[in-house]
C-alpha cells in the first residue's frame, strides 16, 4: 500500500524509502505528490508564485469510521463510531537549483459518537530542508510534531500523545564510496495514563547519532556498514521507566535487481545498558540486553499504480512491564490497479513482543498480534480520492489482556 499510510502502527510500516532506493531524498526537479495524511495524490494544480519557485497546495479530508473494541479489552467491549475532518497546507520553496524547503501542516479533528472522552484535536506539521550540490554531497534537516492517538503496540489501547522530532544529516557519494551521518532527536509526551503507569512518568526523549560507510559495486547496488548510538532519557525517571544507552552495529545490502524490483537487507545486533533493574528487582536480569537487529524489505512494482512490498524487522522498544521488549514481525502490502482509477488495497502483518525479564515465579510477558486489512480506493478525478477499508486484529498476551478488534473507515481526500 506504499506510499500510503500504514493501516496499523507507525513503527510497523514497510520501508517507504525502499521504493525510491535509486533516488535521493527527492530529486529537486521531480514534481512531488501531495500527502493528505495517509494519501499520496497528484494535486489538481499548483498555486505558484515567484517564477514557480513557491508552490502551495491546500488540502482537505473528511471521513467516518467504526471500532468494535475501542479500549482493547477481552470482555465488556465498547464499540463506537467516529467522524473526522482534516484541513492542511503543503508548501514547497525551491530556493535555488540546488535547495528545496518543504512544509506540511495538517490540523485534524476526531469526534466519537458515544465515547466523547476520546475526542481529539490533533494533526501534524513538518519542515524539511534539502541541499544537493550536484557533485555528490547532500545535506538535509527536518523538524516535526504530531499529536496522535494510535493504539499502543504493547496493549492495543488508544492513548493520546504528542511526538516531536528533529534531525540533520549529510550524505556524500563518490564513484564507489558513500559516507553518511546524522543526528536526530525525538521527544514523546503522553496526555493519557495507562493501565499501570502515568502519563508524566512515561514522558521521554531520545537522542540518536548514526554513521554509514558504503561501497557501491554497481549503479544500483551497495553494501554498507552502519553504527547507531542513542541515549534514551525519562525526565521523571522511576524504577518502572529506566534511562538507557544503546548501540547498534549493522551490515547492510541494497540493490535493484531489475527496473521493477528493490531489495534491502540490514542485519546486526543491538546492545542496551539500563540505569538499573526493572522495579529494582535483580531477578529481572535486564540491566543490560543484547538482541538481534534486522530490517529486511523487498518491493515489486510491476505496472504503474501496482506494487507489492514485504518487510521483516527486529529491534528493541520501550516496555511498561520490563526495561524493554524485543519487537519482531513481518508485513506484506499490496496495491493493485484494477482499472485506470480503481485500486485494490490489502495488508497482512504479524508481530511479537517479548519482555527483557520477569520477577521470580512470573512468566515473561509476551504478546503476539495478527492483523489484516482489505479495501479499495477510487480516484474521482485528479487530486480527489475515496478509500474504503475494513480490518481485523487479534492479539494474545501471556499476562496482559487478550483482545480482538474489527474496524472500518470511509475517507475522502482532496489535494488542491
Amino acid at each position: 500500500m506504499t506510499p500510503h499510510r500504514p493501516l496499523l502502527r507507525p513503527h510497523l510500516r514497510p520501508v517507504a524509502a525502499l521504493l525510491a532506493i535509486a533516488a535521493t531524498v527527492t530529486a529537486l526537479d521531480a514534481p512531488p505528490q501531495v500527502t493528505v495524511r495517509d494519501f499520496a495524490l497528484d494535486p489538481m494544480g499548483n498555486l505558484a508564485f515567484h517564477d514557480d519557485r513557491v508552490v502551495l497546495h491546500p488540502k482537505l479530508l473528511l471521513g467516518a469510521g467504526a471500532d468494535s473494541n475501542v479500549y482493547a479489552t477481552k470482555t465488556d467491549r465498547i464499540q463506537d463510531c467516529y467522524f473526522e475532518a482534516l484541513a492542511g497546507l503543503e508548501a514547497r520553496y525551491d530556493i535555488g537549483d540546488s535547495q528545496r524547503l518543504t512544509g506540511n501542516l495538517e490540523i485534524e479533528s476526531k469526534r466519537w459518537v458515544k465515547e466523547e472522552d476520546r475526542d481529539m484535536i490533533g494533526g501534524r506539521g513538518r519542515l524539511d530542508w534539502l541541499h544537493n550540490d550536484g557533485a555528490g554531497l547532500e545535506t538535509r534537516a527536518t523538524a516535526g510534531y504530531a499529536r496522535i492517538d494510535d493504539p499502543l503496540v504493547e496493549s492495543g489501547v488508544r492513548i493520546e500523545r504528542g511526538v516531536g522530532d528533529g534531525g540533520i544529516g549529510v550524505d556524500w557519494e563518490g564513484r564507489t564510496l558513500r559516507l553518511a551521518g546524522g543526528l536526530a532527536f525525538v521527544g514523546e509526551k503522553y496526555f493519557d495514563d495507562g493501565i499501570n503507569w502515568t502519563a508524566e512518568e512515561r514522558r521521554n526523549q531520545r537522542l540518536t547519532a548514526d554513521a554509514t560507510a558504503g561501497w557501491r559495486y554497481a549503479s544500483d547496488a551497495e553494501t554498507y556498514a552502519r553504527i547507531v548510538g542513542d541515549a534514551w532519557r525519562y525526565p521523571d525517571e522511576t524504577s518502572r521507566f529506566r534511562n538507557s544507552n544503546g548501540v547498534q552495529a549493522l551490515a547492510g545490502w541494497r540493490a535493484a535487481p531489475s527496473t521493477r524490483t528493490k531489495v534491502l537487507a540490514e542485519l546486526g545486533v543491538e546492545y542496551r545498558a539500563y540505569s538499573g533493574y526493572y522495579l529494582d528487582d535483580s531477578n529481572y536480569g535486564d540491566d543490560h540486553t543484547l538482541t538481534p537487529a534486522a530490517d529486511l524489505s523487498a518491493a515489486y512494482l510491476w505496472e504503474e499504480g501496482s506494487s507489492a512490498t514485504l518487510h521483516g524487522y527486529s529491534h528493541m522498544v520501550g516496555s511498561t512491564t520490563s526495561n524493554g521488549s524485543l519487537l519482531y514481525g513481518a508485513a506484506a502490502d499490496l496495491r493493485y490497479r484494477l482499472r485506470t482509477k480503481a485500486f485494490l488495497l490489502a495488508q497482512v502483518q504479524t508481530y511479537h513482543l517479548t519482555d527483557s525479564g520477569s520477577a521470580v515465579g512470573v512468566p515473561v510477558e509476551e504478546r503476539a498480534t495478527n492483523a489484516g486489512h482489505l479495501g479499495a480506493e477510487y480516484l474521482l478525478r485528479e487530486g480527489v480520492a475515496v478509500r474504503l477499508i475494513g480490518g481485523y486484529e487479534q492479539s494474545w498476551a501471556q499476562l496482559g489482556e487478550d483482545y480482538e478488534r474489527w474496524s472500518g473507515s470511509l475517507v475522502t481526500a482532496v489535494a488542491f
